[in-house]
């Protein structure tokens, strides 16, 4: 299969697996907010926060490293399946006894104490044992209409879990205990189509095996440990200094911006194998290759995040009610995040596929502690407001940190040369939408064509670029006309 069709397929496969995701998450906190109001989604925002942080420890980044594993050695899948297991069962009974310590640090009632628990073994115990691992394979080995179908089950399920204990008045313990439910359906289907469509794990590997992965890992986890602390630290600190109401309306403002990141950010994911193939040809092939996709990247959250900036008080009412209206002026700060958080991926990929990962690391813990200390000072006076300025200070930090770290150790992205662009594009299509104002179901549709046609007029990408999504596309479509490419 060209690389070209292997990207587009992997794509589109996971962008219906995360678009469901999108919508089961956006339904599922649409959901609480309404029934539960502010501070109850406030509580319901906490116990993710913190199990998110103490969930880290498990993820430690096993799964990237299962993809250039699989994409370099195919053939010792077994063994590798094997070393992720093993290693993923240690973290996870390191990890146990350091979130029940933390209990007690907070002074929680029974119900988010057991709510924390239930989501620990739902999220740390059955997701990264079993589906993060199945995952991480279906995409080393290209095979994403798995992720797919079961994310469709598992997503439904955990929905109508959510939704029937809602509506039937039950609080946060019976909710996450139906979300562990799903969780058991969704392991045991990916973890089957592994063992049987891919490859047995090899459980007797040796310690070298196991503490190689270790290795290659620790960088990346920490450094992914340092994100999701830094996704969470907002929720944390403003339900300790502030409240539950706080907590509820930076979370309803930054779910919406958190929501797109974690499904475009896989989509951007499926790189991984083709930038580690291509960095091993030569350091200018991923440069151009790197380039191409920071065009298509800009092309998508670009738009994404301008249009959520103008609409955001309508789009925050529109979705969790009246009550949470303050919170339209904090998605309007953090909304170029979801920019910055887009192209900063594709420089953390650059670094896995050249073996640098560990500059990941140095970039995620200095952003981190940056982030710490402004939200310290901003929260206690400004509140929830504080924390969006923070988020969006110490993400604009984040970028140029890692740019920097990737410029300097892997290849040298020309940042004019790829967004400039697509830059111009959506600064003239903001200027556009402050001038006609019109209703949100016009602006936001009228506001992606006009991106759209500034962005082909401007010649965003060259000709070499426009050949090959050409040739993409009608190698595509022939495979829907009678008699085409099968």
């Amino acid at each position: 299969m060209r690389r070209s069709d292997s990207i587009f397929r992997n794509s589109a496969f996971i962008f219906i697996a995360k678009i469901i995701d999108l919508m089961a998450a956006i339904a599922g906190f649409v959901l609480v907010a309404r029934i539960l109001g502010v501070a109850g989604l406030g509580r319901y925002s906490f116990v993710i926060a913190y199990v998110s942080v103490f969930g880290l420890v498990v993820n430690l980044g096993i799964d990237h490293i299962i993809i250039r594993e699989i994409a370099r050695h195919r053939d010792k899948l077994p063994s590798i399946l094997g070393a992720a297991i093993r290693l993923k069962i240690l973290l996870l009974v390191l990890s146990a006894p350091l979130l029940i310590g933390g209990l007690f640090l907070f002074r929680l009632d029974g119900e988010l104490k057991l709510s924390i628990l239930l989501l620990f073994i739902a999220m740390c115990g059955l997701r990264e044992l079993f589906t993060v691992i199945s995952q991480a394979v279906f995409l080393g080995c290209e095979r994403l209409e798995h992720r797919t179908s079961t994310t469709f089950v598992f997503q439904l399920m955990r929905t109508a879990g959510i939704a029937g204990v809602l509506l039937a008045g039950y609080g946060l313990a019976p909710l996450f205990a139906s979300i562990i439910v799903a969780d058991i359906v969704q392991a045991y289907w990916t973890a089957s189509i592994v063992k049987r469509r891919f490859a047995k794990p090899y459980l007797a590997v040796s310690r070298g095996e196991v503490w190689y992965f270790f290795k290659q890992t620790l960088p990346i986890g920490v450094a992914y440990g340092f994100y999701m602390a830094f996704l969470q630290l907002d929720i944390l600190l403003l339900t300790v200094m502030k409240g539950d109401e706080e907590a509820g309306l930076f979370s309803s403002a930054y779910k919406v911006v958190s929501t797109l990141i974690l499904v475009v950010v896989p989509m951007i994911w499926v790189l991984l194998p083709h930038l580690t193939k291509t960095f091993q040809r030569s350091i200018e092939s991923l440069k151009r290759e790197g380039e191409f996709y920071l065009k298509f990247i800009a092309g998508l959250m670009f738009p994404a995040a301008a249009l959520i900036g103008v609409y955001s008080t309508w789009i925050v009412v529109t979705a969790f009610g009246a009550e949470f209206a303050a919170a339209g002026l904090a998605l309007a700060i953090v909304a170029p995040t979801l920019a910055l958080r887009g192209i900063s991926y594709l420089f953390d990929l650059s670094l896995t596929a050249a073996r640098k990962q560990i500059y990941m690391t140095i970039g995620a813990g200095t952003v981190f502690f940056v982030k710490l200390i402004l939200e310290l000072i901003l929260i206690p006076k400004y509140g929830f407001i504080g924390a969006s300025w923070g988020t969006l200070g110490a993400e604009i930090i984040a970028f140029a940190v890692v740019y920097a770290l990737v410029r300097r150790q892997v290849v040298k992205y020309s940042l004019w040369r790829a967004l400039s662009k697509p830059a111009a594009a959506i600064c003239v299509t903001l200027v556009f939408l402050w001038w006609v104002k019109v209703n949100p179901l016009v602006g936001i549709p009228a506001g992606l064509a006009v991106f759209i046609g500034l962005t082909l007029a401007f010649g965003t990408f060259d000709r070499e670029e426009r050949e090959k999504i050409t040739s993409l596309i009608v190698r595509k479509a022939k495979r829907f006309t009678v008699g085409g490419e099968r």
